[in-house]
């Protein structure tokens, strides 16, 4: 989950698979963490957020003293990974800092242009996420938990988060360690380029998305969604609002459900 302010960008994330039940309780699904980037924009204008849902890509623009910027995220499916880009149309416009937070204590560690933190919950369920930031031009420096990000002019911020937990009862729920899912994820998506890690994404989300199509004209699409929700909700001027949420609706099951995978569910996936 995204909140797009453009000066403290909140990113909350999880893993469907971090729970605290075993083979005698049902447990519950945990949050994970939080990835919080600090950036030091100001005078802020021109500000727009969306989601895109034909290719599961969700964009905030907006300027900041006289530079424009772009912020696109995307849960990568073939890839494994929560992908974060940072462009501006000015060189050496990125900086800030991104810090990582964990919701069960684990210890933060920064290396390089990584931070990491890896624990277990009181079920002996192993758990790790990785942040890995890969910057075109200026740098990255750690520290204790956070990275800073000077004056780069795009940067690719890859999350990866895995536990020990195995759909298998006869295997008392446990499998690989997360730190080998995650090393092998991270090393395989930043040999990628950003261009390419979309296009995948893309390409796997609308071999389902592009299955359905509805129009229940007209449609008021040139208005904000809220304006659009309260205008419907006195006249039902707006049909294709309904087409909207069906096909929200069916983003929101893509994005939840896929072979594999535990079963769509409201609190562990969206937690």
């Amino acid at each position: 989950m995204l909140f797009g302010s453009p000066d403290k960008e909140h990113i909350q994330f999880n893993e469907q698979n971090l729970w605290t039940g075993d083979e005698t309780q049902m447990g519950a699904y945990q949050p994970f963490g939080d990835l919080f980037l600090d950036a030091p924009v100001t005078n802020v204008s021109n500000y727009r957020r969306e989601l895109d849902l034909s290719e599961a890509v969700q964009r905030t623009r907006f300027t900041s003293n006289g530079v424009n910027y772009l912020r696109e995220a995307f849960s990568n499916h073939p890839d494994q990974v929560i992908v974060i880009r940072l462009s501006a149309d000015k060189p050496g416009a990125i900086s800030g800092s991104l810090r990582l937070t964990v919701a069960h204590q684990a210890p933060i560690v920064g290396s390089g242009n990584t931070l990491v933190s890896k624990g277990s919950l009181s079920n002996h369920l192993d758990y790790q996420t990785e942040v890995r930031v890969l910057n075109e031009k200026g740098s990255v420096t750690h520290s204790n938990k956070s990275l800073t990000i000077e004056k780069a002019d795009s940067v690719t911020i890859l999350l990866a988060a895995s536990t020990s937990f195995f759909n298998s009862p006869e295997k008392n729920w446990r499998g690989e360690a997360p730190d080998k899912v995650v090393a092998r994820v991270l090393e395989a998506a930043s040999r990628k380029s950003y261009e390419a890690l979309r296009t995948s994404h893309v390409a796997d989300h609308q071999a389902l998305f592009k299955r359905v199509a509805i129009d229940l004209c007209p449609s008021l699409d040139n208005l904000p969604t809220d304006q659009r929700i309260a205008r419907n909700q006195n006249d039902n001027s707006d049909p294709g609002l309904s087409a909207l949420f069906f096909q929200y609706g069916r983003y929101l099951l893509i994005a939840s459900s896929r072979p594999g995978g535990l079963p769509a569910n409201l609190q562990g996936i969206w937690n």
